[in-house]
């Protein structure tokens, strides 16, 4: 807290009775500003209501718009971003990678990793994000419906589809590389041997 308030990021608070949120605000830039003092103060305060949340969530993870008097450059990043976020979310499911075995093949080759014939096929990410989060909802057993719901309609699936996206990418862009190397390595054999079969055929002629 003390880190966000110090470098002016907005911090909503909940004291430890679950009330708020409390939004920690600075009264003035010249000092730095305790987070303990501002929690203090905040409790005498109005809580944030649900506008003032949403536009300081907005602000911080909207794709950047275009402002006024912005130039040429500052345009055309801000409509790149927004098409690169519209990208994203049309996104599908990739759950099969029938080229992208170049890396995993190296894996099992230098390492003796297991589960080569997997790399082939990805799980269903909501489901498989279920498995991978089954400690932290154990954890999570007491905490009630209204907590867990939103938890498991909202902030699981939004993980589970940037995750298993982010593998599915990954697993592509590291196959390329090592796909890439093989065959720069398979050119410099084929050309060295190529030569050195030359002088033997010059003697035959």
């Amino acid at each position: 807290m003390q880190h966000a308030v110090a470098t002016g990021k907005p911090v909503f608070w909940f004291d430890e009775k679950g009330e708020g949120p409390f939004l920690l605000v600075t009264e003035s830039s010249a000092e730095p500003a305790d987070a303990r003092d501002l929690a203090a103060h905040a409790r005498s305060a109005a809580v944030a209501d649900n506008a003032t949340a949403k536009g300081i969530v907005e602000h911080l993870c909207a794709p950047p718009a275009p402002q006024a008097g912005a130039d040429k450059d500052q345009i055309k990043a801000a409509i790149k971003a927004r098409r690169r976020l519209q990208y994203f979310l049309r996104e599908k499911e990739h759950r099969f990678l029938p080229l992208a075995f170049a890396y995993p093949l190296l894996l099992l080759v230098l390492t003796g990793a297991a589960g080569f014939w997997r790399c082939f096929y990805l799980p269903r990410y909501i489901e498989r994000t279920k498995i991978e989060w089954a400690a932290y909802w154990s954890f999570l057993r007491n905490a009630g419906r209204e907590i867990c719901e939103p938890i498991e309609t909202v902030v699981m699936n939004r993980f589970a589809w940037a995750d298993k996206l982010a593998n599915y990418y990954g697993q592509l862009h590291r196959s390329g590389y090592v796909g890439n190397f093989i065959l720069a390595a398979s050119a410099v054999l084929f050309a060295a041997n190529r030569r050195a079969m030359v002088p033997s055929v010059l003697s035959l002629g």
